[in-house]
């Protein structure tokens, strides 16, 4: 990181996180960079095509697929690569934007119609603020999703729970 301090967010930093194999999903390695700290061009990224400033690179055994923010309108890099895959077949009903889709699944009451649902952002989200824990605490953080807790890094604790003084708890 470019430092950390009790007042503010470091101005860049770069964590590294690594997801355990699951049923038949294999485990993965994923970096974050945050802030001013861009990662390296790919070297097969074409001349002329920005790598931009903020967005999404997936780097993967088999090529890299480059998305500007929230990931938006993937390319196969280089983008050669892309009119060679073609247009994948359709398997999931078109969005009509996040916002809409949340919105008329509170109106419905069927969470399930949000298809940026909370079964994925929550556990997404942790993973972050773990990745945050990290940061803040300079230091490597396993985490127990069960539990809610750091098993090697009990510190961890202070950020985690609000301890509060009796009689001014929540209910």
């Amino acid at each position: 990181t470019s430092g950390v301090n009790d007042e503010t967010l470091p101005i860049w930093n770069i964590i590294r996180f690594e997801f355990p194999a699951r049923g038949n999903r294999p485990a993965i390695r994923m970096t974050w960079h945050d802030g001013s700290k861009l990662p390296p061009r790919p070297d097969d990224l074409e001349e002329g095509r920005r790598l931009g400033d903020n967005g999404i690179l997936f780097i993967g055994d088999k090529g890299k697929l480059l998305g500007g923010s929230h990931a938006g309108v993937p390319r196969l890099i280089p983008e050669v690569r892309m009119k060679e895959y073609g247009k994948p077949p359709q398997t999931l009903p078109r969005s009509s934007g996040h916002h809409k889709e949340w919105i008329d699944a509170c109106k419905a009451g069927k969470p399930e119609d949000a298809r940026s649902g909370f079964w994925y952002a929550g556990p997404f989200t942790e993973a972050l603020l773990v990745g945050n824990l990290a940061v803040r605490l300079q230091k490597r953080v396993e985490w127990d999703a069960k539990a809610l807790r750091s098993p090697n890094c009990p510190e961890a604790d202070n950020y985690i729970t609000k301890f509060y003084r009796a009689g001014y708890s929540i209910m």
